[in-house]
């Protein structure tokens, strides 16, 4: 089978993404390029927070041989890129030479003074999200009283071509990935949430390059897709609850294991994200103010009223029939 490749400078501009779009048969749409054909099947949302700072999120499946290359930038302003692989062990990458990026989580950092070769093995879903920046975004967010200020100045200035790098993707920059990716697939970007979490990512990343004082969790992998495919079993049917042992085996982890992941991106065991979950639908449903709270309450798996409302009152602080009468 044929290698499909596709040279790039840059993707930052609308022109650029509706481009690539348009060489793997993709839809363009406010900032969204679809896929759904025999090269590729998923979506690329691309995101502009603010001037000189973008964000894209990958969610593909390539079912052919397809390579991505980030070839040199003739402009002379320089920009870089943070690209958090989620599954490390689906992609290869070259730039002088190959790059093993091992099978867990892994941060690759670049720019765009450097070719990049990136290439995916088909027939398997992966997701990535990488962050783009120019230097004048990054100089403009710290002053010489970070502790190293004079590092990034160091690598915005400097005249050689930036050293490649990589680092772990830890769990806690995997909770802000699941946030960001959570944030972009339901359509609610809110710009300054986004850029908050956003700078915390390329913040962590620097402070770990150049002060090495964060320690890395010895449990670095998390299961990303399996917990986001567990998540989505679980919305599916809120007036269940949920059978854990049912759902450990339909994304193939142990009980134990899905707990314990599951924990660890939403920071909340996955009953308690289940009933938060069932009752932020029932408090939708009390706003439309469509239905009863009895029939609200069977709706969401309840035999009677009294445990829903009880429930509700823990949760918020405030009963159903208080809500409806604001």
């Amino acid at each position: 089978m044929c290698e499909l490749r596709y040279a790039f400078e840059e993707l930052e501009s609308d022109a650029s993404f509706k481009q690539l779009g348009k060489r793997f048969g993709g839809t363009c749409n406010n900032g969204m390029l679809h896929f759904d054909n025999e090269i590729i099947k998923g979506e690329i949302h691309k995101i502009e927070i603010e001037e000189g700072l973008w964000i894209r999120k990958w969610k593909l499946k390539v079912l052919q041989n397809v390579s991505l290359n980030s070839t040199k930038g003739i402009t002379s302003n320089r920009k870089f890129t943070l690209v958090f692989l989620l599954d490390p062990s689906l992609f290869e990458l070259k730039s002088s030479s190959a790059i093993h990026c091992g099978n867990k989580a892994s941060t690759i950092f670049y720019a765009n003074d450097r070719d990049m070769h990136f290439s995916v093995v088909p027939k398997q879903p992966f997701y990535v999200i990488d962050i783009t920046f120019t230097a004048e975004w990054l100089m403009a967010q710290f002053d010489s009283s970070y502790p190293f200020y004079q590092h990034i100045q160091s690598l915005v200035n400097s005249e050689e071509i930036v050293p490649l790098t990589m680092q772990p993707c830890t769990v806690d920059k995997q909770r802000i990935l699941y946030e960001l990716n959570r944030s972009i697939q339901e359509g609610l970007v809110q710009p300054m949430f986004v850029k908050a979490r956003t700078y915390k990512m390329v913040c962590s990343f620097f402070k770990k390059l150049f002060v090495q004082s964060e320690s890395i969790p010895k449990e670095s992998i998390i299961h990303f897709e399996q917990v986001l495919q567990a998540e989505t079993i679980i919305c599916s049917n809120l007036q269940t609850s949920p059978c854990i042992s049912d759902i450990s085996r339909q994304v193939n982890m142990s009980v134990n294991s899905l707990m314990r992941h599951f924990k660890n991106v939403f920071h909340k065991s996955i009953r308690d994200y289940y009933l938060e979950k069932k009752l932020e639908l029932a408090k939708k449903m009390i706003i439309e103010k469509k239905t009863t709270i009895n029939k609200i309450a069977a709706q969401m798996g309840y035999n009677q009223a009294s445990p829903f409302i009880e429930a509700f009152r823990r949760q918020y602080g405030y009963t159903p029939g208080q809500m409806r009468e604001w």
